[in-house]
């Protein structure tokens, strides 16, 4: 598993994450930067890079609420599975 920098304690398989949406793909697939609360870091949050798949077209900026399903690979991001997208938070983004 490619190591973040943070305590692999603060997250579980199947946790449910809110993330905030950084790009997409041809295919559908959303980058994303997870938001994990954690009291030792600075702000209260540690982002997280991750990697999901979506069904439509989503914006930049946009909210997701997303499954934890497989820890990052060498090369890849932390897979996650796409729960719900608040589509009203990409207008104030």
């Amino acid at each position: 598993m490619y190591d973040y920098k943070f305590e692999e304690d603060i997250m579980n398989i199947r946790d449910s994450v809110r993330g905030v949406i950084t790009g997409q793909n041809r295919d559908g697939g959303l980058y994303i930067d997870m938001q994990i609360e954690d009291e030792k870091s600075e702000d209260g949050i540690i982002t997280v890079p991750a990697f999901g798949y979506w069904i439509s077209h989503v914006n930049r900026g946009t909210e997701v609420l997303c499954t934890i399903k497989n820890w990052a690979k060498e090369n890849k991001r932390i897979a996650v599975r796409i729960d719900s997208v608040d589509y009203g938070s990409e207008m104030v983004a």
